[in-house]
């Protein structure tokens, strides 16, 4: 028993040892909008260990506050053990307005663990004269019956219910020039309807006008099974809530139709480039990097973001940068859904590549829009950049070299001078070496042994010169059907930039009998002026291997170029000004 309490309180230990470390309370609501007969379901989340009794929440003295019971969550992770309780309110404004829930606090040994805010917008319920029409009816509304051209509106079915109801399929009106769009995911709630309670399904749609005129939009009808609630008084076994309810019956209900007046945008104050945007929105810009060498590439980016007709965003065009080229990419637009409608944001990046190193300054570019929040036109724009272009780095100087590139006198040569005599004689006659040791040979030995080495050094000289001559023959072979073979390559098919410069560094190899690994621009351009090509024709290959090198900047490197007919033009053209 001892040893079983023993591993109890370590367990115990361990467990409250290895509670999530993060420590925090967040607060949450089921919808950001609501109106003063709507209930909205408030959750307080406390992941802190050793916490007890219910948080302090400020921010809702305005509201009438009804507790929805708290629920525990257990996560092993990793050997780590996180405990969550949340804490579920319903909460009813009292007045209209706009208001900051929030932040929920709880205090643990006397520190204080606080939440986030929510901002929660209340309006005015509508006026609902008499008695409900029904247990079950539905309800549109519409955010303004006065608007704008391309001013998206929030179109707003409501299905209030007092019996269960399943099968659901949802008829929307169809209206020419009128468009809808879905805005995220039906809602369920709570409402106050003409002094009684309802279970209520909210949908929520963007509409956006095309032209100006008066608008009739017909109900939206709605089909269901509608489950009555038995009458028996008898109790059994089976008075189980799902048992309460009748197979049900078919229903089909209606909303009331809406008037619209979309009227067209003012004249006054319209910009000369207006591009029909309405709303609200921001704009800015950036460079990465804002410093480079000569020779490689930065990225502007510039981000437009608000919400209204967003899908209207316009592409922006850049000014003309001296000295500067600029690649355009493809913009990106994204949308997501909100309760008051659509927002988005479109990405426009373009590549600049230097053409010289210093500072250069990259313009502002500018947006107009109708602010329907303000009945005005507007017009945003972005700082200047500043792009700064540092020499290319050299390579260090070859020192290494004899005294004449170098301009140094090498040292100078000792004069020989004689330090002695042999002291064996010197013999002055060939008679003093016939009785010698040593005898003339004789025969073909001697003579192979004479001319031997001679017809050797002979035979290896005609050796090396017969090759030489073949390597030089086969070179000028190559040179003479290095243009065929890249005209081959080209009209092959469709190259991208990589593969055209790889063409070209073949056929310079080929054709001038070179090694070189990468041809660039200045190089090209120096190789061709050096075999008497004019200067029109080398500047005219260096754009070209300059364009092919700018997508590889860029990383359009792999995308296909239509640039191989230029290059066969250039390079035919080089061959007949070849001196």
């Amino acid at each position: 028993m001892k040893r079983f309490a023993f591993l109890l309180a370590a367990f115990m230990m361990l467990v409250s040892s290895s509670l999530s470390a993060a420590d925090e309370v967040t607060l949450s609501l089921d919808r950001t909008e609501a109106t003063t007969a709507d209930s909205v379901k408030m959750t307080v989340g406390i992941s802190v260990s050793g916490h007890s009794g219910s948080p302090v929440i400020q921010g809702i003295t305005d509201f009438h506050i009804s507790p929805g019971g708290t629920s525990t969550n257990i996560e092993f992770v990793n050997g780590r053990m996180s405990k969550r309780t949340d804490y579920i309110y319903y909460i009813q404004p009292v007045k209209p307005g706009t208001y900051h829930i929030g932040p929920a606090e709880v205090r643990i040994g006397g520190r204080a663990y606080r939440s986030n805010t929510v901002e929660l917008l209340v309006s005015k319920a509508s006026d609902a004269a008499g008695q409900p029409p029904e247990q079950v009816f539905l309800k549109a509304e519409v955010s303004k019956k006065r608007s704008y051209v391309q001013e998206p509106l929030i179109y707003l079915l409501k299905l209030y219910r007092r019996l269960e109801v399943g099968n659901l399929s949802l008829n929307l009106p169809e209206i020419s020039d009128l468009n809808f769009r879905k805005l995220g995911d039906p809602l369920e709630y709570q409402s106050n309807y003409a002094g009684q309670q309802y279970n209520v399904l909210e949908l929520r749609y963007e509409i956006v006008a095309e032209h100006a005129g008066k608008y009739t939009i017909e109900g939206a009808s709605m089909g269901m099974t509608v489950y009555e609630p038995r009458t028996s008084r008898t109790r059994s076994p089976f008075s189980d809530p799902f048992f309460m309810f009748s197979s049900g019956r078919p229903a089909k209900f209606t909303s009331d139709a809406i008037e619209l007046e979309i009227v067209p945008l003012p004249t006054e104050g319209r910009p000369d480039d207006f591009s029909s945007l309405v709303g609200t929105y921001e704009i800015a810009s950036s460079v990465e990097p804002a410093g480079i060498a000569w020779g490689e590439s930065a990225s502007l980016t510039v981000t437009l973001s608000g919400a209204g007709n967003v899908t209207c965003m316009p592409d922006i065009e850049l000014p003309g940068i001296k000295q500067v080229k600029v690649y355009a990419d493809q913009p990106v637009l994204e949308t997501r859904p909100t309760a008051r409608g659509f927002e988005g944001t479109k990405t426009m990046k373009w590549a600049l590549v230097p053409q010289a190193e210093g500072t250069f300054v990259i313009p502002s570019v500018k947006v107009n829009f109708f602010d329907s929040a303000q009945d005005r036109y507007r017009t945003i724009s972005t700082e200047p950049q500043v792009l700064t272009v540092s020499p290319r780095l050299e390579p260090a100087p070859d020192t290494a070299g004899d005294a004449g590139l170098s301009g140094k006198a090498g040292p100078v040569k000792s004069r020989v001078e004689e330090l002695g005599r042999d002291i064996l004689p010197n013999h002055t006659s060939m008679k003093d070496l016939s009785g010698g040791l040593y005898r003339t040979p004789k025969g073909m030995f001697f003579w192979l042994w004479v001319l031997l080495p001679p017809l050797a050094y002979a035979a290896a000289a005609l050796v090396m010169r017969f090759h030489k001559r073949s390597h030089e023959q086969l070179s000028r072979i190559r040179s003479r059907g290095a243009l065929k073979v890249f005209v081959k390559r080209c009209r092959h098919k469709e190259m991208n930039a990589v593969e055209l410069i790889d063409a070209l560094e073949e056929y310079f190899n080929s054709r001038f009998v070179l090694s070189l690994g990468t041809l660039t621009p200045d190089e090209a351009g120096k190789i061709l002026k050096k075999r008497g090509v004019s200067q029109d024709t080398c500047l005219e290959m260096m754009d070209a291997l300059a364009m092919l090198h700018d997508a590889v900047y860029t990383g359009r490197g792999e995308k296909r170029l239509d640039l191989g007919d230029d290059l066969v033009r250039i390079l035919k053209k080089a061959e007949k000004e070849f001196g």
